[in-house]
């Protein structure tokens, strides 16, 4: 059974009680979430591609596909973030 996975948006939001007072909002923490500049930050399993189509993207012109054809297997994407202790964090993230 063959799965494509795009990834179109990924986006961590941090919410402290400072950011809050100052801006009455949460601060975005994340860039390139929606992989508008590429792969920078981020770093994608090689068979990882990125799309440059604004209809296959969920916002913007890019996204990344990745198809998994083997059963028991998977891909992975990771990113750092510098987290604070006393800070809540959302993180979402939009595939299809």
């Amino acid at each position: 059974m063959r799965r494509v996975l795009g990834l179109a948006v990924i986006s961590a939001l941090c919410t402290t009680p400072l950011t809050l007072a100052q801006t009455g909002r949460p601060v975005e923490l994340l860039t390139n979430g929606g992989f508008e500049e590429g792969f920078e930050g981020w770093q994608p399993d090689s068979k990882h591609e990125l799309v440059v189509d604004a209809k296959v993207a969920h916002s913007g012109e890019r996204c990344v596909t990745g198809e998994v054809t083997q059963p028991n297997t998977h891909l992975t994407m990771s990113r750092t973030l510098d987290l604070r202790a006393g800070a809540l964090y959302t993180i979402s993230v939009w595939a299809r």
